[in-house]
């Protein structure tokens, strides 16, 4: 499979604002699970492809406007995946963790104002039926039992899109560097 390169498209949407004060990268698709070992070539690079490719054009792009403007922020939407990894999740924890540092490059390299924002298990009314709340809420609402993984003493915290839209926006405008 052919990787795309998306750099004019995205030069081209820089190029046409006046001024590139703001940058939200927020690129994440997760892919199937497997080990690492047998983990399909292409959904790996499709996954690099999005994930830290996505990052790697834009920073590309709006970086060099920002440093000859003199000012500009970055904040980019990590994942705990790619600090810590996720079983069987190689190809999303490895993205995640190379976006993060190529984010950390920009802010040591051209001394930007960069934020990682790392949020894990968000919730909302557009997310995929098969996720954990969407998926329990209809088999409730239907009548059926929900699915109970392990033991039952599983413990994860959920976060409303809408308040991390809220913190996104807070970070993004604060007066902090």
């Amino acid at each position: 499979m052919p990787i795309p390169d998306n750099s004019d498209s995205v030069s081209a949407a820089i190029a046409a604002c006046t001024r590139v004060d703001a940058l939200i990268t927020s690129a994440g698709i997760a892919g199937p699970n497997a080990t690492t070992w047998e983990y399909p070539f292409e959904d790996w690079r499709k996954i690099m492809s999005v994930n830290l490719d996505g990052t790697w054009h834009c920073l590309r792009a709006a970086a060099p406007r920002m440093i000859e403007q003199g000012y500009g922020r970055v904040v980019t939407i990590a994942s705990v995946a790619g600090k810590e990894g996720n079983p069987n999740a190689p190809a999303y924890s490895a993205s995640k963790a190379g976006a993060d540092l190529l984010a950390q490059c920009y802010r040591t390299c051209y001394n930007m104002d960069i934020k990682i924002i790392r949020s894990n298990n968000l919730y909302g009314i557009f997310q995929y039926p098969e996720k954990l709340i969407p998926r329990t809420i209809l088999r409730l609402s239907q009548g059926l039992p929900a699915t109970l993984h392990g033991n039952g003493k599983n413990r994860r915290s959920y976060l409303s899109i809408l308040d991390f839209c809220s913190a996104v926006e807070k970070i993004m405008f604060s007066n902090s560097h």
